[in-house]
Protein backbone atom coordinates (compact mmCIF):
# COMPACT_ATOMS: atom_id res chain seq x y z
CA UNK A 1 0.00 0.00 0.00
CA UNK A 2 2.79 2.35 0.90
CA UNK A 3 4.53 1.62 -2.38
CA UNK A 4 1.36 2.48 -4.34
CA UNK A 5 1.07 5.80 -2.53
CA UNK A 6 4.71 6.65 -3.24
CA UNK A 7 4.27 5.87 -6.93
CA UNK A 8 1.18 8.08 -7.10
CA UNK A 9 3.03 10.98 -5.44
CA UNK A 10 5.93 10.64 -7.87
CA UNK A 11 3.56 10.73 -10.84
CA UNK A 12 1.81 13.84 -9.52
CA UNK A 13 5.13 15.56 -8.94
CA UNK A 14 6.23 14.85 -12.50
CA UNK A 15 2.98 16.23 -13.88
CA UNK A 16 3.29 19.39 -11.82
CA UNK A 17 6.81 19.94 -13.08
CA UNK A 18 5.75 19.58 -16.69
CA UNK A 19 2.92 22.04 -16.22
CA UNK A 20 5.16 24.60 -14.53
CA UNK A 21 7.95 24.56 -17.23
CA UNK A 22 7.84 27.60 -19.77
CA UNK A 23 7.01 26.84 -23.36
CA UNK A 24 9.24 28.53 -26.03
CA UNK A 25 7.53 28.66 -29.42
CA UNK A 26 10.61 29.47 -31.54
CA UNK A 27 13.76 28.04 -29.89
CA UNK A 28 15.64 27.82 -33.18
CA UNK A 29 15.12 31.55 -34.02
CA UNK A 30 16.26 32.58 -30.52
CA UNK A 31 19.41 30.55 -30.90
CA UNK A 32 20.08 32.22 -34.25
CA UNK A 33 19.67 35.73 -32.75
CA UNK A 34 22.12 34.93 -29.95
CA UNK A 35 24.88 33.98 -32.39
CA UNK A 36 27.68 36.66 -32.74
CA UNK A 37 27.71 38.82 -35.88
CA UNK A 38 30.16 38.10 -38.66
CA UNK A 39 33.60 39.85 -38.64
CA UNK A 40 32.71 42.27 -41.44
CA UNK A 41 29.73 43.62 -39.51
CA UNK A 42 31.95 44.20 -36.43
CA UNK A 43 34.45 46.33 -38.44
CA UNK A 44 31.66 48.45 -39.94
CA UNK A 45 30.16 49.02 -36.47
CA UNK A 46 33.58 50.07 -34.97
CA UNK A 47 34.20 52.54 -37.82
CA UNK A 48 30.77 54.06 -37.33
CA UNK A 49 31.38 54.47 -33.58
CA UNK A 50 34.81 56.17 -34.17
CA UNK A 51 33.22 58.67 -36.58
CA UNK A 52 30.52 59.46 -34.05
CA UNK A 53 33.16 60.06 -31.33
CA UNK A 54 35.18 62.44 -33.56
CA UNK A 55 32.06 64.44 -34.39
CA UNK A 56 31.13 64.66 -30.69
CA UNK A 57 34.66 65.83 -29.73
CA UNK A 58 34.58 68.54 -32.41
CA UNK A 59 31.22 69.76 -31.17
CA UNK A 60 32.50 69.86 -27.56
CA UNK A 61 35.57 71.90 -28.63
CA UNK A 62 33.40 74.46 -30.38
CA UNK A 63 31.12 74.72 -27.33
CA UNK A 64 34.15 75.18 -24.98
CA UNK A 65 35.57 77.96 -27.15
CA UNK A 66 32.23 79.74 -27.22
CA UNK A 67 31.88 79.35 -23.44
CA UNK A 68 35.41 80.76 -22.91
CA UNK A 69 34.63 83.83 -24.97
CA UNK A 70 31.42 84.36 -23.08
CA UNK A 71 33.28 83.86 -19.78
CA UNK A 72 35.82 86.58 -20.61
CA UNK A 73 33.02 89.01 -21.19
CA UNK A 74 31.00 88.08 -18.14
CA UNK A 75 33.91 87.36 -15.74
CA UNK A 76 34.13 90.91 -14.51
CA UNK A 77 30.39 91.08 -14.04
CA UNK A 78 30.44 87.85 -11.99
CA UNK A 79 33.31 89.15 -9.82
CA UNK A 80 31.44 92.39 -9.21
CA UNK A 81 28.35 90.41 -8.30
CA UNK A 82 30.33 88.30 -5.80
CA UNK A 83 31.82 91.43 -4.24
CA UNK A 84 28.36 92.91 -3.88
CA UNK A 85 27.17 89.73 -2.20
CA UNK A 86 30.10 89.77 0.29
CA UNK A 87 29.15 92.81 2.29
CA UNK A 88 30.88 93.88 5.48
CA UNK A 89 29.18 92.43 8.51
CA UNK A 90 28.60 95.10 11.19
CA UNK A 91 29.67 94.54 14.77
CA UNK A 92 27.26 92.45 16.82
CA UNK A 93 25.71 90.76 13.77
CA UNK A 94 26.43 87.12 13.16
CA UNK A 95 28.33 86.41 9.95
CA UNK A 96 26.59 84.44 7.23
CA UNK A 97 27.94 80.98 6.54
CA UNK A 98 30.39 81.03 3.57
CA UNK A 99 29.19 79.28 0.49
CA UNK A 100 32.58 78.08 -0.77
CA UNK A 101 35.96 77.15 0.69
CA UNK A 102 37.58 80.15 -1.05
CA UNK A 103 35.23 82.54 0.76
CA UNK A 104 36.07 80.96 4.10
CA UNK A 105 39.82 81.13 3.38
CA UNK A 106 39.60 84.79 2.32
CA UNK A 107 37.64 85.66 5.46
CA UNK A 108 40.20 84.00 7.75
CA UNK A 109 43.14 85.66 6.00
CA UNK A 110 41.53 89.08 6.29
CA UNK A 111 40.76 88.62 9.97
CA UNK A 112 44.36 87.49 10.56
CA UNK A 113 45.73 90.62 8.89
CA UNK A 114 43.42 92.82 10.97
CA UNK A 115 44.25 91.12 14.28
CA UNK A 116 46.37 93.57 16.36
CA UNK A 117 47.87 90.70 18.38
CA UNK A 118 49.12 88.74 15.38
CA UNK A 119 50.19 91.88 13.50
CA UNK A 120 50.99 94.63 16.00
CA UNK A 121 51.41 98.16 14.65
CA UNK A 122 54.91 99.53 14.11
CA UNK A 123 55.83 103.13 14.92
CA UNK A 124 58.01 104.67 12.24
CA UNK A 125 58.59 103.90 8.59
CA UNK A 126 60.48 100.61 8.15
CA UNK A 127 61.65 99.72 4.65
CA UNK A 128 59.90 96.39 4.27
CA UNK A 129 61.10 95.90 0.69
CA UNK A 130 64.75 95.73 1.78
CA UNK A 131 66.47 92.48 2.69
CA UNK A 132 68.30 94.32 5.47
CA UNK A 133 65.01 94.80 7.29
CA UNK A 134 64.38 91.06 7.54
CA UNK A 135 67.90 89.88 8.37
CA UNK A 136 69.65 92.33 10.71
CA UNK A 137 71.36 89.52 12.63
CA UNK A 138 73.85 88.98 9.78
CA UNK A 139 75.18 92.51 10.37
CA UNK A 140 75.92 92.04 14.07
CA UNK A 141 78.89 90.49 15.85
CA UNK A 142 78.04 87.80 18.39
CA UNK A 143 81.36 88.25 20.23
CA UNK A 144 80.57 90.37 23.29
CA UNK A 145 83.16 92.24 25.39
CA UNK A 146 82.20 92.04 29.09
CA UNK A 147 82.78 95.13 31.18
CA UNK A 148 81.30 97.88 33.35
CA UNK A 149 80.68 101.39 31.99
CA UNK A 150 79.90 104.43 34.13
CA UNK A 151 78.29 107.50 32.55
CA UNK A 152 77.68 111.05 33.71
CA UNK A 153 74.16 112.26 32.85
CA UNK A 154 73.70 115.92 31.88
CA UNK A 155 70.61 117.84 30.87
CA UNK A 156 70.30 120.23 27.92
CA UNK A 157 71.90 123.03 29.95
CA UNK A 158 74.97 120.96 30.83
CA UNK A 159 74.10 120.45 34.50
CA UNK A 160 74.86 117.02 35.97
CA UNK A 161 71.60 115.36 36.99
CA UNK A 162 72.70 111.80 37.76
CA UNK A 163 74.66 108.73 36.75
CA UNK A 164 74.15 105.63 34.66
CA UNK A 165 75.96 102.32 35.13
CA UNK A 166 75.86 99.58 32.49
CA UNK A 167 77.42 96.17 33.11
CA UNK A 168 77.73 93.28 30.65
CA UNK A 169 78.75 89.77 31.66
CA UNK A 170 78.66 86.31 30.11
CA UNK A 171 76.73 83.59 31.92
CA UNK A 172 77.06 79.91 31.05
CA UNK A 173 74.29 77.43 31.86
CA UNK A 174 74.92 73.68 31.42
CA UNK A 175 71.35 73.12 30.21
CA UNK A 176 70.26 76.33 28.48
CA UNK A 177 73.63 77.36 27.05
CA UNK A 178 75.44 80.72 27.08
CA UNK A 179 73.68 83.96 27.96
CA UNK A 180 74.50 87.65 28.25
CA UNK A 181 73.42 89.36 31.43
CA UNK A 182 73.08 93.10 31.01
CA UNK A 183 72.29 95.38 33.98
CA UNK A 184 71.55 99.11 33.94
CA UNK A 185 71.25 101.35 36.98
CA UNK A 186 70.19 104.99 36.70
CA UNK A 187 69.11 107.71 39.15
CA UNK A 188 68.62 110.85 37.06
CA UNK A 189 64.82 110.61 36.86
CA UNK A 190 63.69 107.85 39.18
CA UNK A 191 66.00 105.23 40.66
CA UNK A 192 65.68 102.35 38.24
CA UNK A 193 67.39 99.01 37.79
CA UNK A 194 66.99 96.92 34.65
CA UNK A 195 68.21 93.34 34.19
CA UNK A 196 67.94 91.65 30.82
CA UNK A 197 69.18 88.23 29.73
CA UNK A 198 70.06 87.67 26.06
CA UNK A 199 70.99 84.62 24.02
CA UNK A 200 74.74 84.91 23.39
CA UNK A 201 74.58 83.57 19.83
CA UNK A 202 71.69 85.66 18.45
CA UNK A 203 71.44 88.59 20.94
CA UNK A 204 67.71 87.90 21.17
CA UNK A 205 66.09 88.62 24.56
CA UNK A 206 65.10 85.79 26.86
CA UNK A 207 63.91 87.54 30.03
CA UNK A 208 63.78 91.05 31.47
CA UNK A 209 63.09 92.59 34.85
CA UNK A 210 62.69 96.32 35.57
CA UNK A 211 62.36 97.74 39.10
CA UNK A 212 61.44 101.42 39.48
CA UNK A 213 61.40 103.11 42.86
CA UNK A 214 58.45 105.45 43.37
CA UNK A 215 59.06 108.65 45.37
CA UNK A 216 57.05 109.54 48.47
CA UNK A 217 57.42 112.99 50.09
CA UNK A 218 58.88 112.86 53.59
CA UNK A 219 57.24 114.58 56.55
CA UNK A 220 57.80 118.38 56.57
CA UNK A 221 60.17 119.80 59.20
CA UNK A 222 58.56 120.82 62.52
CA UNK A 223 57.51 124.46 62.89
CA UNK A 224 59.58 126.81 65.07
CA UNK A 225 58.35 126.98 68.68
CA UNK A 226 59.54 130.54 69.38
CA UNK A 227 57.51 132.02 66.53
CA UNK A 228 60.59 133.29 64.69
CA UNK A 229 61.62 132.22 61.22
CA UNK A 230 65.12 132.12 59.86
CA UNK A 231 63.84 133.09 56.38
CA UNK A 232 65.61 130.16 54.71
CA UNK A 233 64.12 127.71 52.22
CA UNK A 234 63.82 124.18 53.54
CA UNK A 235 64.25 121.57 50.79
CA UNK A 236 62.09 118.49 51.24
CA UNK A 237 63.89 115.37 49.99
CA UNK A 238 61.73 112.57 48.60
CA UNK A 239 61.97 109.12 50.08
CA UNK A 240 61.69 105.95 48.00
CA UNK A 241 59.72 103.22 49.72
CA UNK A 242 57.35 101.88 47.06
CA UNK A 243 58.45 100.12 43.90
CA UNK A 244 56.93 99.35 40.54
CA UNK A 245 58.09 96.23 38.75
CA UNK A 246 57.96 94.96 35.19
CA UNK A 247 58.65 91.30 34.36
CA UNK A 248 58.86 90.17 30.75
CA UNK A 249 59.28 86.57 29.57
CA UNK A 250 60.14 85.90 25.92
CA UNK A 251 59.02 82.57 24.47
CA UNK A 252 59.62 82.23 20.74
CA UNK A 253 57.53 85.07 19.25
CA UNK A 254 55.36 85.64 22.33
CA UNK A 255 55.82 87.99 25.27
CA UNK A 256 54.23 87.61 28.67
CA UNK A 257 54.26 91.01 30.41
CA UNK A 258 53.53 91.39 34.12
CA UNK A 259 53.11 94.83 35.66
CA UNK A 260 53.38 94.80 39.44
CA UNK A 261 52.51 97.89 41.49
CA UNK A 262 51.98 97.20 45.17
CA UNK A 263 49.43 94.43 45.56
CA UNK A 264 48.10 94.81 42.00
CA UNK A 265 49.47 92.65 39.17
CA UNK A 266 48.30 92.87 35.57
CA UNK A 267 49.12 90.30 32.91
CA UNK A 268 49.37 91.15 29.22
CA UNK A 269 50.49 89.26 26.15
CA UNK A 270 52.13 90.60 23.02
CA UNK A 271 53.48 89.11 19.82
CA UNK A 272 57.11 89.87 19.01
CA UNK A 273 57.74 90.59 15.35
CA UNK A 274 60.47 88.60 13.56
CA UNK A 275 64.04 89.89 13.90
CA UNK A 276 63.17 92.17 16.81
CA UNK A 277 65.27 93.22 19.77
CA UNK A 278 64.41 94.62 23.17
CA UNK A 279 64.61 98.36 23.69
CA UNK A 280 66.86 98.01 26.75
CA UNK A 281 69.59 96.18 24.80
CA UNK A 282 70.08 99.07 22.38
CA UNK A 283 73.18 100.26 24.29
CA UNK A 284 74.79 96.89 23.54
CA UNK A 285 73.35 96.53 20.05
CA UNK A 286 75.16 99.58 18.66
CA UNK A 287 78.47 98.18 19.93
CA UNK A 288 77.92 94.89 18.06
CA UNK A 289 77.51 96.41 14.60
CA UNK A 290 79.85 95.23 11.84
CA UNK A 291 80.98 98.72 10.94
CA UNK A 292 83.38 97.64 8.18
CA UNK A 293 81.31 94.83 6.69
CA UNK A 294 77.68 95.85 7.08
CA UNK A 295 75.67 97.53 4.35
CA UNK A 296 73.84 100.66 5.37
CA UNK A 297 71.38 101.71 6.56
CA UNK A 298 70.95 99.10 9.28
CA UNK A 299 67.26 98.44 9.96
CA UNK A 300 65.45 96.30 12.50
CA UNK A 301 62.51 96.35 14.91
CA UNK A 302 62.69 97.26 18.59
CA UNK A 303 60.15 95.87 21.05
CA UNK A 304 59.04 98.12 23.92
CA UNK A 305 57.17 95.87 26.37
CA UNK A 306 56.49 98.66 28.90
CA UNK A 307 54.34 100.49 26.35
CA UNK A 308 53.34 97.33 24.42
CA UNK A 309 54.52 98.56 21.04
CA UNK A 310 57.13 98.02 18.32
CA UNK A 311 59.45 100.75 17.01
CA UNK A 312 61.29 100.88 13.71
CA UNK A 313 65.06 101.21 14.12
CA UNK A 314 67.17 102.80 11.39
CA UNK A 315 70.92 103.52 11.67
CA UNK A 316 72.54 105.50 8.90
CA UNK A 317 76.08 104.90 7.66
CA UNK A 318 78.49 105.89 10.45
CA UNK A 319 80.80 108.86 10.16
CA UNK A 320 84.41 108.74 11.36
CA UNK A 321 85.01 111.29 14.11
CA UNK A 322 88.33 111.92 15.86
CA UNK A 323 89.13 113.09 19.40
CA UNK A 324 85.77 112.63 21.09
CA UNK A 325 86.17 113.83 24.67
CA UNK A 326 84.88 111.61 27.46
CA UNK A 327 84.19 112.58 31.06
CA UNK A 328 87.53 111.15 32.23
CA UNK A 329 89.39 113.67 30.03
CA UNK A 330 90.39 111.18 27.34
CA UNK A 331 90.12 111.55 23.58
CA UNK A 332 88.87 108.61 21.51
CA UNK A 333 88.42 108.05 17.78
CA UNK A 334 84.81 107.02 17.26
CA UNK A 335 82.07 106.18 14.80
CA UNK A 336 79.23 108.68 14.95
CA UNK A 337 75.88 106.97 14.45
CA UNK A 338 72.70 108.82 13.51
CA UNK A 339 69.89 106.66 14.88
CA UNK A 340 66.16 106.97 14.35
CA UNK A 341 64.00 105.01 16.79
CA UNK A 342 60.35 105.41 15.89
CA UNK A 343 59.96 109.20 15.82
CA UNK A 344 62.93 109.87 18.13
CA UNK A 345 66.35 111.00 16.91
CA UNK A 346 69.46 109.79 18.79
CA UNK A 347 73.22 110.05 18.30
CA UNK A 348 75.79 107.49 19.46
CA UNK A 349 79.57 107.70 19.52
CA UNK A 350 81.17 104.23 19.52
CA UNK A 351 84.89 103.54 19.79
CA UNK A 352 86.40 102.28 16.53
CA UNK A 353 88.71 99.67 18.06
CA UNK A 354 87.74 96.80 20.38
CA UNK A 355 86.19 96.64 22.91
CA UNK A 356 84.08 99.23 21.01
CA UNK A 357 83.08 101.21 24.07
CA UNK A 358 80.06 103.48 23.92
CA UNK A 359 81.78 106.81 24.59
CA UNK A 360 78.82 109.14 24.34
CA UNK A 361 75.07 109.17 23.78
CA UNK A 362 72.56 111.95 23.20
CA UNK A 363 68.78 111.47 23.02
CA UNK A 364 67.81 115.12 22.70
CA UNK A 365 66.96 115.46 26.40
CA UNK A 366 69.97 114.03 28.22
CA UNK A 367 73.60 113.48 27.28
CA UNK A 368 75.44 110.43 28.64
CA UNK A 369 79.24 110.70 28.68
CA UNK A 370 81.57 107.84 29.61
CA UNK A 371 83.44 108.53 32.85
CA UNK A 372 85.00 105.10 33.56
CA UNK A 373 85.26 101.70 31.93
CA UNK A 374 86.40 98.48 33.61
CA UNK A 375 86.85 95.18 31.79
Amino acid sequence: MREVIRCALAVLTALLLLLAAPISPEPAAAQQNEDPPPPAAEEEQAATEAEDEEEAAAEEGEEAAAAEEAGDEGGEQAAEAEEEEEEEVPEGVRRRRPRTADQEREYKQRKTREDPFLNPPVDGDPVVDSGQYYDPASRLHNVVHPGISNYVVQDAGGAVVGQLTVSVELVSDPVLGDFIHMRQRSDHEQPQETDIWLYAETLKPRRKQVVIQLPTVSNPPPASTDGESDGGVVEVQPLYHDTKRLDVDYLFDRLVIRHRAGAVTTLRRLRMMPFSYDIDELLLLVRQLKFREASWPFEALICDPAHERHLALRIEQPQRVENVLSADAQYTDCYELAVRLGEQELTYWVQRLPPCKLVKLSDGVYTYTLSAYME
